[in-house]
């Protein structure tokens, strides 16, 4: 029997875009948030872009990100002025988890070769697979103000949802 063949995989400049919008941001410094119990994260609201299409396996619910399965190309966007993207970092919140793994960083679904920083905004490839079906990953988007050039981290979900089309 001959080896079954797999389409290649699309460069991730070919995929569609969702473009993710960052706004109502309550920043918080988090390099001068001290004690215990002291809140160290700014706050946002997330929305799809208003105008950009429809994305097929993405969408913004109840403030998380839902991606269903397939490679998809994310487009981070800063609204609120004086405020900029730095990083991201990924961690694995589900009991898949294994400490020391490297998928607990996310690794696997969020290749650290396929992020891009542009101005206000922040680009990731993720590569969600139904065998990854369930994981939530808690993303902290690395911000700073341009007032002070203050740090600050923003903490929305991405949940990987094997359920119908977004």
């Amino acid at each position: 029997m001959a080896a079954k063949k797999t389409a290649p995989r699309p460069a991730a400049s070919a995929l569609p875009v969702a473009i993710i919008e960052l706004y109502d941001i309550k920043f918080l410094d988090v390099l001068n948030a001290v004690g215990v119990g002291v809140q160290r994260s700014s706050t946002c609201a997330l929305r799809m872009a208003p105008g950009a299409p429809v994305h097929p396996t993405v969408r913004v619910d109840n403030g998380a990100l839902r991606v269903k399965p397939g490679r998809v190309r994310i487009r981070f966007r800063i609204v609120d002025e004086g405020i900029y993207p730095v990083g991201i970092t990924f961690r694995l919140e589900t009991h898949l988890a294994r400490p020391g793994g490297r998928e607990l960083i996310g690794d696997r679904d969020f290749p650290r070769t396929e992020i891009h920083l542009t101005e206000r905004c922040l680009s990731i490839v993720d590569e969600f697979d139904a065998l990854d079906a369930n994981n939530d990953y808690k993303f902290s988007f690395v911000i700073q103000s341009t007032a002070g050039a203050a740090i600050g981290i923003i903490d929305p979900p991405i949940i990987h949802d094997p359920g119908d089309p977004a």
